[in-house]
């Protein structure tokens, strides 16, 4: 994507709160996904939000600047 494009389609996003300001993510979302990718057979059977992902640094840039 060439960079004016990428600044048109980013301030479009901006404009339409597409984004998350948090991230997006949460321990609920990620088990979310990891249950519905397991059941369709994705995934395999024991995965947890827990061995897949850690939050814990986007937790620390949260507490630090604060959640919207």
């Amino acid at each position: 994507m060439e960079p004016a494009e990428a600044a048109t389609t980013t301030q479009a996003y901006l404009q339409k709160n597409i984004w998350d300001v948090n991230g997006g993510l949460s321990r609920d979302a990620v088990a979310y996904s990891v249950d519905f990718f397991t059941t369709t057979g994705s995934l395999p059977v024991g995965l947890t939000a827990d061995k897949v992902s850690d939050l814990s640094y986007l937790d620390a840039v949260l507490n630090e600047i604060g959640r919207k």
